[in-house]
């Protein structure tokens, strides 16, 4: 799953948790395993455990219900905010 993080710069965010009511869910993916991907074809990254608290952590923790833990958020910076090989390194990434 993707969302928007506002401020970041060339930088994605990889979110481990999301939290409803004081419970977190954790992802059963292996994040480290993405984020080095990630690293590998250029992207700056990093794990949060921090959740968000809009709707990109309702979305992810109604996931992680549905899925057992088998899906990942990462959000991503708005098209200001990335140069122009960001989307292109994300490919190599993620493809």
């Amino acid at each position: 799953m993707f969302g928007v993080g506002k401020h970041l710069k060339n930088t994605v965010r990889i979110a481990r948790v999301a939290e409803r009511e004081g419970i977190r869910l954790r992802s059963g993916l292996e994040l480290e395993d993405i984020s080095k991907r990630l690293e590998a074809a250029g992207v700056m990254n990093y794990i949060s455990d921090t959740p968000t608290q809009y709707l990109c952590n309702e979305a992810y923790w109604f996931s992680l219900q549905k899925y057992r833990g088998t899906v990942v958020f990462i959000h991503i910076p708005t098209t200001k905010n990335i140069d122009d090989s960001f989307f292109e390194k994300m490919k190599v990434a993620l493809g």
